[in-house]
């Protein structure tokens, strides 16, 4: 199995574009795993750790995992908001992979993930309508809700936990704008 991770960017702020494209780049049978530019990993071998959740859930076809900050409250783990020591974050993770490993909660019919990570299988991203949105807000949620109405299952990757910047915790979203709006 191959799996590509990308971290987004877009310098037209038109991320589903940006997506897509990255889907398209790649065979259809392939994984690719994006993940926005502000946040880190805290598993030095995340990558062999979601291939395993990835394997161990098949019926599972799109994945997010646990984070400290984002607006989508079933990914936030509790009491993590404020912490800034990298060390807690890290350790934090591993905690998690040591209780959950690749263990899933089914998230397919809940509030659409936010897109600090998604995993999915390039062709069949497509083949549900890849992303769609203008602009920078809301691609990740259209993703989720295209899966869900293709009655594929939408998975919540327990053991895998991403420290995530979001903005400070704050709620300005400036820099997700285009110029001039």
């Amino acid at each position: 199995m191959d799996i590509h991770f990308i971290n987004a960017y877009s310098f037209d702020k038109e991320l589903a574009d940006f997506y897509n494209t990255e889907l398209e780049r790649y065979p259809e049978e392939d994984w690719i795993v994006f993940t926005d530019g502000d946040s880190m990993f805290t598993a030095n071998d995340f990558g062999h750790r979601i291939k395993q959740v990835i394997e161990a859930n098949p019926k599972y076809r799109l994945f997010t995992c646990l984070t400290n900050r984002v607006a989508c409250p079933y990914q936030v783990v509790k009491g993590y908001w404020y912490e800034e020591r990298m060390n807690e974050h890290w350790r934090l993770g591993d905690a998690l992979w040591k209780k959950y490993e690749t263990e899933v909660s089914d998230i397919t019919n809940e509030q659409p993930l936010s897109g600090v990570l998604m995993a999915m299988q390039c062709g069949e991203a497509l083949e549900v309508g890849g992303f769609y949105g203008r602009g920078m807000l809301g691609v990740d949620n259209s993703l989720h809700v295209a899966y869900a109405a293709s009655g594929k299952k939408v998975g919540l990757m327990l053991g895998v936990y991403m420290m995530h910047y979001y903005r400070n915790g704050g709620a300005n979203t400036d820099h997700l704008k285009k110029e001039g709006e």
